[in-house]
């Protein structure tokens, strides 16, 4: 049974620094900062392997197509905040 429980919180600690990097990747995206910095790019490679799939569904169904917004993140976002409730 420790066992599980220690499985658990590590995945929501894991899932609680994937929210804290998404943040950070946004609170830069309003910045003007290169793009190719290095603190930019480790952002994105860190984050970008749980928002792709989403986008991939966006993009794929046409959905919010247009929107000023950058939904397939915000969607992430929130279903990792979904997760990291129910686990």
């Amino acid at each position: 049974m420790v066992f599980f429980y220690i499985i658990v919180l590590t995945i929501k600690i894991l899932l609680w620094v994937l929210q804290i990097l998404m943040f950070c990747r946004a609170i830069l995206s309003w910045l003007p900062i290169d793009e190719n910095s290095t603190i930019s790019r480790f952002l994105y490679t860190s984050t970008e392997f749980a928002i792709a799939p989403v986008r991939y569904v966006f993009d794929k169904y046409h959905i919010m197509e247009g929107f000023p917004i950058d939904m397939p993140f915000l969607c992430t976002f929130i279903l990792l905040m979904i997760l990291r409730i129910f686990i």
